[in-house]
């Protein structure tokens, strides 16, 4: 008898301690959620300039991004150097840019601040016409260097603020006019 009495106390105990630490979980959740609501609801702001020395305001996280000012044309977004892999994609932008004209906006975001003149070299050997947005710092590059980002050359088409799709590395210019032409409204 003595045994059984022990025995359940014993079982009563150990319920007891597992329904504490399944409390503290279950706390430590709804405080990790309000944490993150709380975080989510100031998105960090970055800056850019173009060459005309507009400046962009960019806010937001990879899949929700808003760029100011605003367009309600598509955009394809890309993370790159001001280097050789962006000047041989420059004549695919180009043709982007004729393809869809304003219904489609074709910006590059650099992955650091870069001097007026070289981007003037590289729009002057490029013939480009696209925005080139050349960052205050490099914060805004290193917010947007998500996991899924690895590779150093990055397009992400964003319509109405969502990130449609993403891109890396090389892709053929009829895939990209492809996924274009398929957005609706």
């Amino acid at each position: 008898m003595r045994i059984k009495a022990y025995f359940l106390r014993f079982i009563a105990l150990v319920l007891i301690v597992l329904l504490g630490f399944s409390a503290c979980k279950n706390s430590q959740k709804s405080q990790d959620s309000q944490n993150n609501t709380t975080q989510q609801d100031s998105p960090k702001t970055y800056t850019a300039t173009d060459s005309n020395n507009q400046e962009y305001t960019i806010m937001g996280d990879l899949d929700s991004l808003n760029i100011s000012p605003d367009s309600n044309a598509p955009t394809l977004l890309v993370l790159s150097a001001l280097d050789n892999f962006l000047k041989d994609y420059a004549p695919s932008f180009n043709i982007l840019k004729k393809t869809f004209k304003d219904r489609l906006r074709v910006l590059i975001l650099l992955n650091k601040p870069y001097s007026s003149d070289e981007i003037k070299d590289f729009n002057a050997h490029s013939q480009a016409d696209f925005m080139i947005l050349n960052p205050k710092d490099t914060a805004l590059f290193d917010h947007l260097k998500h996991d899924s980002l690895d590779h150093s050359f990055n397009m992400l088409l964003y319509y109405k603020h969502q990130l449609i799709k993403m891109y890396q590395g090389i892709v053929p210019i009829e895939m990209l006019q492809f996924d274009i032409s398929n957005l609706k409204d």
